[in-house]
């Protein structure tokens, strides 16, 4: 019975990571054929800083791409890699923004230095972490609708937690643009974005029915391949 119950525990930690408790909406690396979902200005380039194949942005104005969510889920995991050249300091800011209708925004502001969350309930404007020129880093948001909780974390670390407020999300868009009115182009500033991952979280019940199912699956195996004993 131990080695029945110690293959049932292997099995649902190697499944449910990877396969059973999520599924990708969107996986793009703007590799060629990825990427025509995309909604927006496309200037993909093969080099960018460490990123390969990798959309640019460049400070001439404003640019803005958008992605449809489209679907009911209890949650979604976005992550995303981003790359900023000659963007502190500048009038410039680079973020992603979430839909809801109303948005909810973490962005990488020039003129602050700063990473800022905003959004609208609570009324929330917070600077969570310095960022640096020339930097790679990993952004990773998770929306839980069904708690209603919103987080974001930088290279693996958490930055910011709330309250979301919201009972949907409806598109994701990230843009490059100024941080104030009447500021000219800045050529020598731009951003690289790439590795762009949008996946649905499902409901906490639908994995307990995978795994029970598993289990029994497991368990008709069991009492299938266990050898007939004769009467005496």
């Amino acid at each position: 019975m131990n080695t029945f119950w110690n293959l049932a525990l292997l099995t649902a930690i190697l499944l449910f990571p990877g396969h059973l408790s999520a599924a990708d909406l969107y996986n793009i690396n703007f590799d060629p054929g990825t990427y025509e979902s995309i909604l927006g200005p496309l200037n993909v380039q093969p080099s960018v800083g460490p990123l390969n194949n990798a959309l640019v942005m460049n400070a001439a104005g404003s640019e803005q791409i958008g992605l449809t969510i489209g679907i009911q889920a209890p949650g979604f995991h976005i992550q995303y890699d981003v790359f900023a050249h000659n963007l502190l300091n500048s009038h410039y800011g680079f973020g992603i923004i979430l839909d809801t209708p109303e948005v909810r925004r973490v962005d990488f502001h020039g003129d602050l230095q700063t990473v800022e969350v905003y959004q609208p309930s609570p009324y929330t404007i917070a600077d969570v972490l310095s960022f640096s020129n020339d930097q790679l880093y990993h952004v990773d948001i998770f929306v839980n609708l069904q708690s209603n909780r919103w987080s974001v974390a930088v290279d693996g670390v958490q930055k910011y937690s709330n309250l979301f407020n919201a009972s949907d999300l409806q598109s994701i868009r990230f843009s490059l643009a100024p941080t104030r009115g009447l500021i000219s182009e800045s050529p020598g500033t731009y951003v690289g974005l790439d590795n762009i991952v949008v996946t649905i979280i499902p409901e906490p019940s639908s994995l307990a029915l995978t795994f029970n199912g598993l289990l029994v699956s497991m368990l008709c195996y069991r009492r299938l391949s266990k050898p007939n004993v004769p009467n005496k």
